[in-house]
């Protein structure tokens, strides 16, 4: 199993892999000093094998690409044969054995080549037809369902069906995203409990067949207790016993995947989710604490036990645990990230520590308007701590990034100025 797992996917397959490459490159370099008169020729059938290897880095190798590279390096071998560099007693050895079935074959393969065509089309027509065309209508209609959902559940859920049904072709990723359309449907869309069951019920199976598959594949096994904590958490409040037998599903998988694959976060913060929506937060914070342990250096870990301490109303713990996630260099991306984090400190009144979580969520915003409305929330909270300089600073920084709000600016500048309460009441 181990040299099984080293020739496929470690460095001895990488290293076979790049050595066909590189014997076909040497095979090709000979001919060039060889023969002038085929540099074109060499040239060519070099930019056919760097196209062939750059393609692969991308895409899955097909019939049809397998047989024009097996024709060009039959072809390489052909040419590279009439300048030899095996000894001579060997090169003459095999030069025999070909004169002696070339002369066995010369009357009889004129005879049967008609045949033989027709015999070779029956069996690469149906080859090509399913790995090829089949694959196409396959991809074609997977890409289509995910960039172009149906308009209405079952339609897509249709299109998941007809995909499986035309290919088996990487069931794995087909899974994963019926996983999360199906998900990002339950919570933003209102669904009937006979609707959720039967939905679920069709994902469910497509992605337990995917990995009894791939059993090992950590990004599925994630996939799939993601799925079924959405599952179990909607589905909740209408059977709290199918919710308990789908969480611990959920549950089952996650620990089976943090086994798997430790050093991916998502698997344990996805597994403190399971236990939340079970109602146990102490596992969950336990959990949490065990990601920190495996991933010391990184943020995430400390900001997500921050939020699981605030669900359990442990304050101070969750503050303690925000500021070591900012500490070590945790970026805000969305203003509905921090929202937990910011209703803590206005209640705890930890104003200062409230403008550092706006600082730090602003220089992450891609739009101006964005930026302007995170910039006017800090300069008003600087204003009600009276750091008159700062809340100016602030406030000019929304003025150069939105001149649309240059009279509220300007307003609530000679208000700071002149002592007053301020706030860009529009902003808040």
């Amino acid at each position: 199993m181990v040299l099984e797992s080293f020739s496929t996917m470690g460095i001895f397959g990488l290293l076979s892999y790049l050595g066909v490459g590189f014997a076909l490159l040497y095979a090709l370099w000979r001919i060039w000093h060889k023969e002038k008169s085929a540099h074109i020729e060499i040239l060519i059938i070099v930019s056919f094998l760097i196209g062939y290897f750059i393609q692969n880095l991308f895409v899955f190798d097909t019939i049809s690409s397998y047989i024009m590279l097996v024709v060009m390096m039959g072809y390489i071998i052909a040419r590279t044969s009439q300048h030899p560099t095996v000894p001579k007693h060997i090169n003459l050895f095999f030069s025999r054995i070909k004169i002696y079935y070339y002369k066995i074959f010369q009357n009889t393969l004129p005879v049967y080549w008609i045949p033989g065509l027709v015999v070779s089309l029956l069996v690469v027509v149906p080859i090509g037809y399913v790995y090829n065309v089949k694959l196409i209508y396959h991809n074609r209609l997977f890409l289509d369902t995910i960039a172009r959902p149906g308009q209405t559940l079952q339609g897509t859920l249709n299109n998941f069906r007809d995909v499986l049904e035309i290919s088996d072709f990487d069931k794995r990723e087909v899974a994963i995203k019926l996983g999360q359309f199906i998900g990002q449907h339950a919570l933003s869309t209102s669904m009937s409990v006979d609707e959720l069951q039967r939905s679920y019920r069709f994902v469910m199976n497509t992605m337990e067949e995917a990995i009894r598959e791939k059993p090992k594949d950590v990004r599925l096994i994630l996939s799939y207790g993601n799925t079924m904590n959405v599952y179990g958490e909607t589905i909740r409040e209408h059977d709290k016993d199918e919710s308990e037998r789908v969480l611990r599903k959920a549950e089952n998988a996650l620990k089976e995947a943090i086994e798997l694959g430790p050093r991916r976060q998502q698997v344990f913060h996805s597994l403190a989710n399971t236990y939340l929506i079970q109602g146990h937060g102490d596992k969950a914070v336990q959990v949490l604490k065990d990601a920190i342990s495996v991933h010391e250096d990184s943020p995430t870990s400390h900001w997500v036990l921050a939020v699981v301490y605030i669900r359990i109303d442990e304050k101070q713990l969750a503050l303690a645990s925000a500021e070591s996630a900012l500490n070590k260099g945790y970026k805000i991306t969305t203003e509905q990230e921090m929202v937990p984090i910011l209703e803590l400190y206005i209640e705890l009144k930890e104003y200062e520590k409230l403008i550092r979580i706006y600082r730090n969520v602003a220089g992450e915003q891609s739009t101006d308007s964005d930026y302007a409305r995170i910039k006017a929330k800090e300069a008003a909270i600087h204003a009600q701590l009276g750091n008159k300089e700062e809340a100016i600073k602030a406030a000019n920084e929304v003025r150069r990034t939105d001149p649309s709000l240059y009279g509220e600016v300007n307003d609530f500048i000679n208000t700071v100025e002149a002592g007053g309460e301020a706030d860009f009441v529009h902003l808040r």
